[in-house]
């Protein structure tokens, strides 16, 4: 299963690394000397490319800098192919933005707060200063991609949100922000690919308890789960467990039009 992991995880940054960089997956083969198939079978994860191969395809591709790094990192690591890192690491960032850039489908999910990639700045900086975060760096986090609109381009998003997250503001300070976050996600309804559904309060947590963000992607599902504020896992959903999660979220949440009434009255009863 190690092995697995640390294919999916490597096959996904060599693909992102080549739809970027512009390349057919024939004419890279070509330039590094493999079939085709082999290369696929590289992307796909059902085989994973050693040191040596990685680095005659960053080669090819003419990848410099951090995205070096990263892929050299992935072809040489020796753990479990899970990447450990906060919103601003260099690695965990390039591993959201390669499942981002290759999802076909994001889900999205928080239970007591607005999901990362829908909240407001102001809205980030207070949960982080709840959380023990120094006002500098929870500035930072909240302007960084890994906090907020990573996701928002071609790939449909499904974003599930409580109802607790939208009246909850022990965590704000002031109703002010809870004000202009509500107003916020009702302006976001506009933005192609975009779903809100929220769930009633009678909806069970069990089973869901836990944020995290889902991508569907060729290969396999990859999960990213955020631990407190700094840090966090990027892995693949190989046993199906978080495609589960988001499958029951689906039957619970409120329609998307009956969700945007829900956002809709909780503006008007602030006002």
């Amino acid at each position: 299963m190690k092995e697995l992991h640390r294919a999916v995880v490597l096959g996904i940054a060599l693909r992102a690394a080549r739809t970027r960089q512009r390349f057919q997956l024939r004419e890279l083969a070509r330039r590094i000397g493999a079939h085709p198939a082999l290369v696929s079978n590289w992307e796909v994860g059902n085989r994973r490319a050693n040191p040596a191969t990685v680095a005659r395809i960053v080669g090819a591709l003419g990848v410099v800098g951090e995205d070096e790094r990263w892929l050299t990192r992935l072809a040489r690591t020796i753990d479990d192919g899970i990447i450990v890192g906060g919103p601003d690491d260099p690695h965990c960032l390039a591993a959201l933005r390669d499942c981002a850039g290759l999802a076909k489908d994001i889900w999205v999910w928080h239970p007591r707060l607005i999901p990362e990639i829908l909240q407001i700045p102001e809205y980030t900086i207070a949960v982080l200063g709840q959380q023990g975060v120094d006002p500098p760096t929870a500035r930072r986090l909240a302007a960084s991609e890994g906090c907020q609109r990573l996701a928002f381009g071609t790939t449909p998003v499904t974003a599930y949100i409580s109802r607790a997250a939208l009246t909850s503001q022990e965590h704000l300070g002031t109703s002010t922000i809870m004000t202009r976050q509500l107003a916020y996600l009702d302006r976001l309804e506009t933005i192609a690919g975009l779903t809100i559904r929220v769930l009633p309060d009678h909806a069970p947590p069990a089973g869901f308890s836990g944020p995290f963000t889902l991508f569907s992607t060729y290969s396999a599902p990859i999960v990213h789960i955020p631990h407190h504020a700094t840090s966090g896992v990027v892995l693949p959903d190989l046993r199906g467990h978080y495609t589960d999660i988001t499958d029951r979220l689906d039957d619970l949440a409120e329609p998307p039009r009956d969700s945007l009434a829900t956002i809709a009255r909780l503006i008007m009863a602030d006002l």
